[in-house]
């Protein structure tokens, strides 16, 4: 309701949409021309790996885990509280070619599969343990 009330007195609810927990989220990144996340805490959200590996560009905050996985390849990293960088980001990724973009999201989020993250938590949990002994 917060959200919504801020976006009334700033004059721009006609133009969000408030879409909720989706379970066809895929379909909204393809309708989408880039994915913006100026997000002030994220530790590494699963939304900037999806994005990318539906083509979409990221632009997020320093803040964001996810911002490790950007690059001005495939989006774009920015302070969180400076909107004119995001305006300027935004528009510099959505000036580049589509299929260059697109191309490089994906090729971003494809060293991030379930199999890398499953071996690299149990070499993790491995290191650990051997320290807890």
């Amino acid at each position: 309701a917060r959200y919504r009330a801020r976006a009334r007195e700033l004059g721009v609810a006609e133009r969000v949409v408030w879409l909720g927990v989706r379970a066809d989220i895929e379909r909204w990144y393809a309708a989408a021309d880039v994915l913006v996340l100026p997000t002030r805490y994220e530790p590494f959200g699963n939304v900037h790996l999806e994005a990318l590996a539906s083509g979409l560009p990221v632009v997020t905050s320093r803040l964001a885990g996810g911002a490790e996985v950007i690059d001005a390849r495939c989006g774009a990293v920015v302070d969180p509280g400076s909107p004119a960088q995001l305006a300027a980001a935004i528009a510099g990724v959505r000036r580049r070619s589509a299929a260059e973009v697109c191309a490089a999201a994906r090729a971003a989020a494809e060293p991030f599969t379930f199999a890398r993250q499953v071996s690299e938590l149990e070499r993790l949990y491995k290191r650990i343990g051997g320290r807890n002994r």
